[in-house]
């Protein structure tokens, strides 16, 4: 599969529950972006009577690239904590706020691999009280069609793994 079919393929899956938009152009790596927001509620007999809410957000940095280095990650992944952290609003309602940078290549250097696997950021609001934030990151190489992710994003492996390498479903 080619870096731009697997592009295409991560794009339009996670169309279907992110706002998700096409950006970037000759200068940038960023090729689309995304967001998700999901709220929970409980309430007693009707919704006035709120016992509490809360809100987690999801915000999606896809970078397409020929070759992942090691100053290209630094820059990028700095790149998305600063455009994230700016959209998130640590309230008395929020929950959780994950930061995602996906990127797709077609090579990457092995510093960079390890750097990405070993690579944790988290940060608590208030004490813990008004939610947190993480940084989820993850990898696909085109050439021997890997997927790498770091502790904290260990679910979008499995995503990606379900929408790139699905198994063939029959009766035996």
């Amino acid at each position: 599969m080619t870096r731009n079919e697997i592009f295409e393929k991560v794009y339009s899956s996670y169309c279907t529950w992110y706002d998700m938009e096409r950006c970037g152009g000759e200068k940038t790596p960023l090729c689309a972006t995304g967001a998700f927001h999901a709220t929970d509620q409980a309430y007693m007999l009707v919704e006035k009577v709120q016992m509490w809410t809360a809100h987690s957000n999801d915000y999606l940095y896809l970078y397409c690239m020929p070759e992942l280095t090691l100053e290209q990650f630094d820059t990028l992944i700095l790149e998305a904590k600063t455009a994230g952290e700016a959209l998130i609003d640590p309230g008395k309602d929020h929950r959780s706020s994950y930061i995602t940078a996906l990127f797709i290549c077609d090579t990457a250097e092995e510093a960079v691999v390890k750097k990405l696997c070993k690579y944790r950021f988290r940060k608590d609001f208030l004490f813990g009280f008004r939610g947190w934030e993480e940084i989820h990151t993850a990898l696909i190489r085109s050439d021997n069609g890997s997927i790498r992710t770091n502790a904290d994003g260990r679910n979008t492996a499995s995503f990606l793994n379900r929408i790139l390498y699905p198994k063939k479903k029959g009766l035996f």
